[in-house]
Order: C-alpha cells, then structure tokens, then sequence
C-alpha cells in the first residue's frame, strides 16, 4: 500500500490557461459582424434557424442544441442543451481550449500559436490555417452534423522536431478544489465501444494530478441537472487521457495516450511531415446517471422507508448502486495476488462482459513458478517494498488468494471446460500451499511448537513475524509473517475450495484429504491464536515465540467470514469492537472514520504515552520506523488507527451470518449515511470531515483511487444478505445457484439486477414471502439451476420467464439464529459456564422462539450469555483483578514524564470498572493489567526522574523536594 501509491509523472500543462490568455482569445460583447445565415436544418438538430457567425478569427455556432464559441484554434465557450430545446445550460469551458504542441526539453508550456488565422466556411465545415511558432503549419477543420461536431487537425513539420505530447486539450468549467459538482456528475470510460470504466466527478476534486483513465477511446462527460447535457467525447484508432490538471485549478481532458503523457513517448516529425488527428464531440441528452447507464450494469434497488446521508434524503438502494459503480469500476481488475481474490468477489457475478472477462484474464495468467508459488507483483515474484533487491518480498497470501479467486469465477461461471484448462496450474499452487503447511515432522524445528502442526507457514528469510521483519501480505508496513493468522484464514478458505474443485475432478481421495487439512488447519488456528482473555484472535506469531495482537479488527473478520470463528466466538469479537475504548480512550471502533472499522484498536507505537506493549511492530524499511515519534492524532497512517475501506465487506459479511440480517443492514446503512456526505468518500485531501487519504502521499484512510478493493463492500448485499452461493451439483455438470436471503427489518424487499450465472443476468427479487428470480431469453444451458428453501428449477425451462420460490425470509433467519442460541444454551449448561460477574449462576432462557422481536432478542441473549463462565474460572478472575487492581492506582508522580503517562493508569481503571459493570470480567482484568503495565512505567520514570534530581539538586533542596513527596505519600494514603 505504501508503494503502490506513489506519484505517477508530471504532466506539463500547466501554463496551458495563461499561454491561450496571453492571445487575448475571448469572444467580444455585442453585435458580432460577419454573421452568417444557413437557413434550414442540418440531420438531427430540429427546426430553425442555425446560425454561424465568422469575423476573423472569431467563430460562433449556434444550434437548438448547442452554442459554440471559438476564437482562432481556441475554444472559448461551449453550452449545450441535450434536448434541444434552445435553452443552453451551464458552461463546459474553464479557459481558452485547443490543440497543444510541447516540445522535448521543453515542455513546461506549449509552443506559441503566431497567428490565429481567418475561419471560412463551406457547407457546414468550418476551416481555419494558423501557424505555431517556427515549428508547425497547421490547419483545423470544424465539421458539424446536428449535435455531432468532429474536430479534425492537420499540422506540417517546418523543421525536424520531437514533441514530447501534442493533442486537444479541453479545460472544462469543473473545478478540482472544494467539493461541489455543479457541472460534472460522473464520467464513463468506453474501451471499443463498450461502456467500461465510471468514475463519479468527486474523484477528481481536490488533486493536482491523478491519471485515472489511461487506455480509452471513448468518454461519457455526463453532466448534472446545470448543464442540461451530457457530452461523448471519442478519438478515431487512439486512446487518450482524462486526467485532473492544475489548469487554474480545472479539471482536463487531453487527447493524448497514457505513455505520452508520462513522458515515456515522443513524436519524432521530421521537416515537412504531415500528421492528422480528429476527435469527435457529441451532445447528448442528460439523464440521471443512475437510470442512463448502460443496461447491464447491476443496480440495487431498496424498498424501505429508511433514508441514508447526512440530511437522511437519499434512497438507500441507488445510493448503494452509485457507491459499487464508482469503487468497482474506477479501475479495471487488478491482477496482483493480494487483489486477485478480491476481484473476483467484485466482479465474478455482475454482467459487465469486458471487467467479467479482464478478471478471468488475471487468473489465467497470473505468473505461477515451477515450484507452485503465484506471483506478488505483476511478473515480480515479490512486493516492490521493501527493496526487492535486496530482500525476499514475496507474499504468503498470493497462492491461497488464486485458488480462491479460480473458484469463485468457476461455479458463478458454471463452467467445467474453463476448469479442466486450470487444473495443472491449481493442483501446482496447491501443493506448493500443503509444502508450507506445517507437519508433524516440523513441530521440533526452532520457532514452531505443537500446536503450530496444521498451520500455514510464511517461512521466506526475514519474514519472522517479529519487528523489523518483512511484510507477508496487503498491510506492507506491519511484519506478518511466520505464523500468521491473516493468511492461515486464506489458506483454510482456498484448502475447502480447492477440495471441491478435487471433487469436479472425480479425485475423492484428493478431496478428502484436503478438506482433513482445512479441519486440523481450523483446529490449529483457534489454538495458536485465539485469545480467550481478549475475545479475539492475535495477528502473528513470530519465529521467537513473540504474540503480536494491536487488536486487528480486519484479522478478527476475516477470520470470521474464512469459517474459522463458531458463534460464540463471533459475539465475543464484536463485543470487544463495538463495546470496548480504542486507543483513542472511547468505544468508536466502527464510529472514528465510518466506512469501515479501525484498522487495530490499540496503538502500535512505543512513544504512546497509553500504550501496553513496550515496542513497535513495523517493517524494517516502514513509513513509520522503531524509535520514531508518534504522529497526532493517533491513526494519521492508514496501519495504525486508520482504515482500508475493503475490510468492511468482511465485516458486513460477518454481521450477515452471525449476528443478523437487520445488524448487517444497519451497518450498511452507516456506511452510506457516510457516503451521503459531498465528497462521496473520495477525491484529495481532505475528505468533508477531515479524513487524509492515503494516495499520492501517506494518509489515515483508503476509500478510493488507488484502493480499488473498496468496491467489494457494496456486494456483500449479493453474498451476505441475499446470501447467493453458488456451487457445482456433484450431479454430471450442473451448477445451481443457491440462495438463502436475509430481509431485514424495516426493508419490505430488495432486488439485485444484472446477477450473472453460468453467462445468464438474472433479476432477483426478495420480499416478505418470496424470491423471484427474472431469466432472460436465450438461456439453452439445461445445467443451470436456482434453488430457494430446498426447490430447485431449471432456469432453461423458464427462459424467458420470471419465477416465484417461497421463502419467508425473515422466519427462516429467525429459526436458524434460534438453533445456533438453543446449541449454545445446551453447551453451557453442560460445561458449567453459567456463572456471572457477581458470581452466581445467570444463564437466561432463550427468548420466546415465536417472539416478533426475536432477533433483537437473541442479539441481547447472546450479549450476556458471552459473558458467563464456569465457577472455576468465575475465582480464579476474581483473585486476578483483587491482586492487580491493589497495585494501582500508585502515588501520583511529581517529575514531568512520569505525570504525563500517569491519567492513563487511571483511565484504564475506569475502563476497567466499565466491563466489569457490563458483566465482562475478562476484560476487566485485562483493564487493570493494562493499567499496571503503564503503572509499572510511570514508577520507573519517577525513579529515574529521582536520581537525576539528586545528583544535579544541592542538599538542602533535595531535603525540601522529599519533605514535598513525603507529603504526597501521606496524602495518597
């Protein structure tokens, strides 16, 4: 994260506005001389009169649907009207806007325009000849056919020349500072015709530069209400740039490929070559975006009296649409191992071919070496950070993410050919993953123990799991490594999904085998990482033996939606997020940044005046290194109290299957009242309330642009609520998609458009009794199934069609959450966990199965039920915090260091009272241990503070300054 990010080049237009300005291109006021009149109407601008008006070098266009204004190359002004109503909307152009040359070498500003020229006129092709400086003549033809205007450039080399880039260069009414976009709603990207890439304006806002396109030929301006159009701009056979420009602090749009305007590619024109560009403009009507985009975008749509946003006035499920259009598509799949999971989850089941097919180009051609490893980087084995020459950067993630993201793409592809093709490069990744599992032969090597056996091991030199080591996956500034829980809960998913690919394959012995290693690597897992005390998993646990826990939230869900956690353990972890302060003193895990959960709930920093843990865990080469002060407020990185947008669809999918359809709602519904605000959680530094993104430069939060897995949080919808799974039968080749939905309270249905199985977009349905599933024409496939509630159709029998499945959503949520708490209840009765904080037997009958507020209720009934304990531990606890708690609060401190750390101690005291009033008796006692570790600190200052005193005070102030402490003792007693 921390390298990827870098600045990309430069961009020299800077002096683009000023260099046009200099010419004095501007249209004058009043009567214009030289008017032309073209009586009758050119195809497709409607009826009246279309006028041109030529004085020189000036230009004016005026048609029903657009006004046009240009002075010599330059366009000055451009308002168009999509309708045709001849009522122009707000203005396209910033400043004067035309082709650009920029020499090599000297392209901080383009070469000078000499002269201007004389427009002419023919038939409505509109000609002018100029000349720039001594390098080239040129000659810009203007052909306009009703809202269609085609700009054509020729220019002739009068020397020999290497122009760095040369092109159009629009600077658009749009501007980049602040966070209102008045002109510009979103833009698209097309990539051969097709709609491919959407990009909504608040990206742009509030950065000098940022190259988000890069390889289109077509883009979609789509404008707002204001601008009354929207404009399609396309370059014949070339790709070419939107970017944001420092054009007096506009947004641009250049005509030139994405390597030229990094610099990496000139143009070599010798005297006298001819080259030729054109590019076409068009006006079209504005809709919103929402209902123009291209059909098979999917959509979410929300029946529900809730709003979200800030103002509590945006419709939830178009809020939602918008949200995974601008995350999931502003950037097309990414095929590195860290991401390649993430995309599929993101793009395996909607219907967009071109981002559908992109994803399964990554998975077939992820780089997979000899020995079965999957490549970190692209065609590097390791992450470009640290130095990769000098260290081993590979990650443990890549080869579990791969086989993972095969799998997804396989069953919602329903396609068996597809897999066949794969299957030597997954049984090779395969067995390089078992080779790291660690077996009973290897408990006795040094750093690992008998409980390690089973687990995944990140074993690459330097990667110890301890400080200073080497990252192992995505959070690349943090050391996981060796035994790492992050990944062990990839390698659990990837050993069961791999098993039923063994299973298509017809190796039973294959699929047994690698389902019994996902049950040990499970088993192994809860034992090597689980802390019982804290009610959470650890992070890491390094070759030394050294337990490394900051109170990962994203390990902690992760670990969760991978299948390793049982119910119980779930509710323990979101009682420690929701329930218990973070390092900033209060309970706002979920509250501090919105979208997403705190990264790691306690400070991974030893200058933190309230740390626990008396060292860091950073990567050796990290932004922020050991001994390095510490930044306020806590979390200006996005690895220590910051958050990564993409961790909340784990989150969100936890709350899905554990804890309740209406919490998971609840929850999504928070992150979009955050996406309500004006910056559309995107665009530069800062966000609307404050929030540093880390882009270009280090910051607190990753939302958008470059974290283009925050789009995965918009489809836990589709995973979590509808809980759509699909699956291969084990029936010959059939697939079904199953799909056991959640209805949370408050909504009366939802629907998911565009839900693509085995290549068939699907409409889906879900209401109060029933889910409907719309087939669409065409579908032949007869191995294509649906199934709801134990019935299963074949979507072939009802294409085209629409089919309704009973379900009763909300009672099946119900009887399913009612089994897991009646199991629980029966568990802790038999093992005697039944004991409260007070110390008597407390375990509450289950609520009223029948109940309308059944699930409210179970959510309470597990609340208190995580708390119990049996009697056993119930005395040993109370004798921990009896003995810890005397030993503070100490003597308040005199000396400045020592009284800076001190309120800590007591705050940690109150946190602790606060658990203990709450009925967790754990965390009670890991309040006062924590207290008496920053205790412990504080009495070590106040010695040292003594002893420098004493050698550096004369007597008799010595004697007055332990009369004074004297005094205190006696005071604190």
């Amino acid at each position: 994260m921390s390298m990827k990010h870098a600045a990309r080049g430069i961009f020299a237009l800077l002096c683009i506005a000023s260099a046009a300005g200099a010419l004095g291109l501007s249209v004058p006021a009043g009567t214009k001389p030289g008017n032309v009149a073209v009586p009758g109407d050119s195809p497709g601008t409607g009826s009246g009169l279309q006028l041109a008006q030529i004085s020189g070098s000036q230009l004016v266009i005026e048609r029903p649907g657009f006004e046009l204004r240009m002075n010599g190359p330059y366009i000055t002004s451009f308002r168009a009207d999509g309708a045709n109503a001849s009522t122009p909307g707000a203005e396209w152009i910033h400043g004067p806007s035309g082709y650009q040359w920029f020499e090599e070498g000297q392209h901080d500003a383009p070469l000078a325009i000499t002269s201007t020229g004389t427009w002419s006129n023919a038939s409505d092709t509109y000609t002018l000849a100029y000349t720039v400086g001594d390098a080239f003549d040129a000659t810009l033809t203007l052909t306009v056919a009703g809202n269609t205007l085609q700009f054509g450039h020729s220019f002739t080399a009068l020397r020999s020349i290497s122009a760095r880039m040369d092109g159009w260069v629009w600077s658009l009414a749009q501007t980049t500072p602040g966070y209102d976009t008045p002109l510009l709603d979103a833009v698209w990207g097309h990539f051969n015709g097709e709609p491919f890439q959407f990009i909504t304006a608040h990206q742009f806002k509030r950065r000098a530069y940022v190259n988000l396109f890069g390889w289109m030929n077509d883009y979609h301006l789509q404008g707002k209400a204001a601008a009354k159009a929207s404009l399609g701009f396309s370059l014949a056979g070339s790709n070419f740039v939107l970017t944001a420009l420092d054009i007096d602090d506009h947004l641009g749009l250049v005509s030139w490929g994405y390597w030229r305007s990094e610099g990496k590619e000139d143009r070599d024109c010798t005297a006298g070559a001819v080259v030729s560009r054109a590019y076409t403009v068009k006006v079209v009507p504005r809709a919103s975006t929402h209902d123009d985009a291209p059909e098979q975008y999917p959509r979410f749509e929300i029946t529900t009296g809730t709003r979200v946003g800030p103002s509590g006035d945006l419709d939830p499920g178009e809020s939602l649409t918008r949200f995974y259009w601008d995350r999931a598509y502003s950037w097309e799949p990414q095929g590195g191992g860290d991401w390649i999971d993430w995309g599929s989850i993101m793009f395996a089941w909607q219907d967009v071919d071109e981002f559908a097919l992109r994803q399964r180009r990554n998975v077939e051609n992820i780089v997979i070496d000899p020995t079965g490893y999957v490549y970190t980087w692209g065609a590097a084995p390791g992450w470009p950070f640290p130095d990769n020459s000098k260290h081993d950067t590979r990650h443990s993630t890549t080869n579990p993410n791969y086989l993972t993201a095969l799998y997804r793409l396989w069953t919602w592809e329903a396609n068996n050919t597809w897999l066949d093709a794969q299957q030597a490069r997954v049984r090779n990744a395969t067995a390089w993953l078992l080779r790291q599992i660690v077996g009973p032969g290897d408990t006795s090597r040094p750093g690992l123990f008998p409980a390690a056996e089973g687990l995944y091991l990140c074993d690459f030199e330097g990667h110890h799991g301890a400080d200073g080591g080497i990252g192992t996956n995505y959070w690349d500034i943090l050391p996981f490594g060796w035994l790492s829980a992050f990944e062990n809960a990839l390698a659990h998913e990837a050993l069961v999904d791999v098993a039923r690919m063994e299973a298509c394959w017809g190796n039973a012995s294959g699929e047994a085998a690698l389902l019994a290693a996902a049950a040990k690597l499970k088993a192994a897992y809860n034992e090597a990482f689980w802390d019982d005390m804290k009610g959470r998993y650890v992070g890491c646990v390094d070759e030394f033996g050294g337990v490394h826990d900051y109170g990962f939230t994203f390990v902690n869900t992760q670990a969760i939606t991978c299948g390793l956690a049982n119910a119980s353990q779930v509710h323990r972890i979101y009682a420690w997020m929701e329930l218990e302060p973070t390092s900033s003193g209060t309970n706002d895990a979920f509250t501090r940044w919105g979208t997403a959960p705190i990264a790691n709930t306690d400070v991974n920093h030893h200058a933190a005046p309230n740390r626990t843990i008396d060292e860091d865990w950073w990567v050796k080469e990290g932004v922020v290194g050991t001994g390095m002060p510490l930044n306020e407020p806590w979390g200006p990185q996005l690895q220590d109290g910051g958050m990564s947008m993409y961790t909340s669809w784990y989150d969100l999918m936890a709350r899905a299957r554990y804890l309740s359809g209406d919490d998971a709602a609840r929850r999504l519904e928070g992150i979009l009242d955050r996406w309500g605000y004006p910056d559309r959680t995107c665009g530069g530094a800062p966000l609307y309330l404050g929030e540093i993104p880390q882009q270009e430069n280090q910051g607190s939060v990753g939302t958008d642009f470059p974290f283009p897995e925050s789009g995965m949080v918009a489809t836990a919808l589709v995973y979590g609520i509808l809980n759509a799974t699909p699956r291969w039968t084990g029936a010959g080749a059939a697939f079904s998609l199953d799909l056991a939905p959640l209805l949370p309270d408050g909504w009366d249905a939802y629907t998911i458009r565009n839900v693509r199985f085995g290549f068939a977009a699907l409409n889906v349905t879900v209401n109060q009794t029933a889910v409907t599933v719309d087939v669409p024409a065409g579908v032949t496939n007869t191995q294509l199934n649906v199934t709801v509630n134990g019935t299963t159709i074949r979507l072939a029998d009802h294409s085209p069609g629409t089919v309704v499945l009973e379900r009763d959503a909300r009672a099946g949520e119900k009887a399913a959450r009612y089994q897991v708490a009646a199991d629980e209840h029966a568990a802790r009765v038999a093992s005697g966990q039944v004991i409260n904080a007070l110390g008597v037997p407390a375990l509450a009958a289950l609520p009223d199965v029948a109940s309308p507020t059944l699930l409210d209720d179970l959510a309470a009934w597990w609340g208190d039920a995580i708390n119990l304990m049996d009697a056993a531990t119930f005395s040993s606890l109370q004798s921990a915090i009896s003995e810890v708690s005397a030993r503070t609060p100490g003597i308040e401190p005199v000396f400045p260091r020592a009284r800076v750390e001190y309120p800590f101690v007591m705050l940690e005291r109150q946190h602790a009272a606060a658990s203990r009033q709450r009925g967790d008796l754990r965390w009670c006692l890991v309040h006062y241990q924590r207290a008496l570790v920053i205790q412990e600190r504080v009495d070590t200052m106040e010695n040292e503070g003594r002893v420098v005193t004493f050698a550096s005070v004369p007597g008799f102030a010595m004697l007055a300054l332990g009369a004074f402490v004297a005094c205190k003792r006696r005071r604190s007693r």
